[in-house]
């Protein structure tokens, strides 16, 4: 027990609901980001975009987000044995950094905000990993952090090859048979 009102079950509780709500706001930002364009075009329905992506955002956690996972859960921070000592401590810090990544995930999406869920993630985590004085893991901050550097750049380099090729094939195949 912690004292009042924070038992290890309330904590579990309120753990629980803050995930519900983040998933919630990751949703919101997550399928907006990618489903805007091809409802704002009229491609598909408002429906159809919120069904596809349920689908997508659950099958891409399921099929490949144990790697991001384990980066998260291990690579940014170290929790001391000091920590694991006081499994309420811990639990509470986790709950902050639930809260501290809806919180701010809500506000971006209420502002029409793409933001990444990862960043907020690790924000998180780094925030309360300094608070709590747990360890940061300086070298794989650092690595996730050029990788948001290097993300959009290659990305951007990949849909540009992309279009061209498909340009070539396609586009221009179809006016030289008009």
């Amino acid at each position: 027990r912690m004292g009042g009102v924070l038992t290890q079950q309330t904590l579990v509780w309120m753990g629980a609901g803050m995930a519900f709500l983040l998933s919630a706001a990751l949703g919101a930002n997550d399928v907006a980001n990618s489903l805007g364009t091809s409802v704002g075009t009229g491609a598909i329905s408002l429906r159809q975009a919120l069904t596809i992506g349920a689908l997508m955002e659950f099958a891409g956690a399921v099929l490949f987000g144990s790697t991001v996972t384990k980066t998260i859960s291990s690579g940014v921070v170290t929790i001391g044995a000091t920590a694991l000592a006081s499994p309420s401590s811990f639990m509470m810090g986790m709950v902050a950094v639930l809260f501290g990544c809806f919180l701010w995930m809500a506000i971006a999406t209420r502002f029409g905000l793409p933001v990444s869920s990862t960043h907020s993630v690790v924000g998180s985590l780094i925030g309360v990993g300094a608070v709590c004085g747990w360890g940061i893991n300086y070298s794989a901050v650092l690595n996730i952090l050029l990788s948001w550097i290097v993300s959009p750049v290659i990305g951007g380099f990949l849909a540009f090859v992309l279009y061209n090729v498909l340009k070539r094939t396609i586009l221009n195949s179809a006016r030289r048979r008009l």
